[in-house]
């Protein structure tokens, strides 16, 4: 099950990098596969999206991405980051 959530990665200088992990964890019985992150969005550039290190979980399995911002300019930046996995999906 996916649940929806908001994240600021906080306040960042010009050309500061700020980071954030996220696990990702499969709960159900089932193998979880084709798992994906993908970003959207108007400012979308200033986040970096590494490819996973594993595509498929197998139940009770975990994952983790570490997902980056730096921004040449000064202001508010946001974008959508997609989680999905075996036809589901998540917008956060």
């Amino acid at each position: 099950m996916w649940s929806r959530m908001i994240v600021a990665f906080g306040t960042a200088a010009a050309s500061q990098t700020l980071n954030k992990t996220f696990e990702i964890s499969n709960l159900s019985a089932l193998a979880m596969t084709g798992l994906k992150v993908e970003k959207t969005g108007t400012a979308s550039a200033s986040w970096t999206v590494p490819a996973l290190a594993k595509t498929s979980l197998a139940p009770g399995e975990k994952t983790s991405v570490t997902i980056s911002f730096s921004s040449a300019n000064s202001g508010y930046k946001s974008a959508y980051l997609t989680m999905s996995a075996a036809g589901t999906s998540f917008k956060s």
